[in-house]
């Protein structure tokens, strides 16, 4: 326990003072005014020596809660997501919506897509995503274009369709693909 214990060695008054509860690293508000509380009570039986100790002790202990109450909420601002527009929102929510239902296969295929650009699907179609069929990158792509992740073009007469990762589906499909990767799978 932490605290300012006093001993009597051959008529001289010792003190002893520790910083925190030895429980634990981490500092408990709750316990510094209980001490604070009984040093106020107990300083009169103090030579001028540990007063100027404990007033000392005490100025260090202030400080110790002041920086380290800055330290988690600078922390904690820098840990935290800024909070997204409407909008925003909007193309996450419906991203992921899109990824919930084509699961694994989604992410796969979307994060191929990610990666080349574009994708052009013609008389030969390109490098597919590892491990899905051409019917499978189809379905996911045709799913995505209709509910606005993926742009589809088609060059009339050629039969050439052509997707993209629709330009403000990109940020959201960035944190669903890959800072959420294990949660957008699922």
């Amino acid at each position: 326990m932490a605290g300012i214990t006093t001993t009597q060695r051959a008529g001289a008054r010792s003190v002893h003072w520790s910083a925190a509860p030895s429980s634990g690293t981490c500092l408990s508000l709750g316990y510094y005014p209980i001490l604070l509380r009984r040093i106020c009570t107990e300083i009169w039986r103090f030579g001028t020596e540990q007063v100027v100790v404990i007033v000392l002790a005490i100025a260090a202990l202030a400080l110790q809660i002041r920086y380290g109450a800055e330290r988690e909420t600078a922390l904690h601002l820098l840990t935290t997501k800024p909070p997204r527009t409407s909008a925003e929102q909007h193309d996450y929510d419906t991203a992921k919506a899109a990824l919930a239902l084509l699961k694994q296969k989604g992410v796969i295929a979307l994060r191929h897509l990610r990666k080349h650009g574009t994708l052009t699907f013609g008389f030969n179609p390109p490098v597919l995503p590892p491990g899905l069929t051409l019917n499978d990158t189809f379905w996911v792509y045709n799913h995505c274009a209709s509910e606005g992740v993926v742009t589809c073009s088609e060059k009339s007469g050629s039969g050439e369709k052509t997707y993209t990762i629709s330009a403000k589906m990109v940020k959201a499909l960035d944190e669903l693909l890959y800072d959420d990767a294990t949660s957008a799978a699922e």
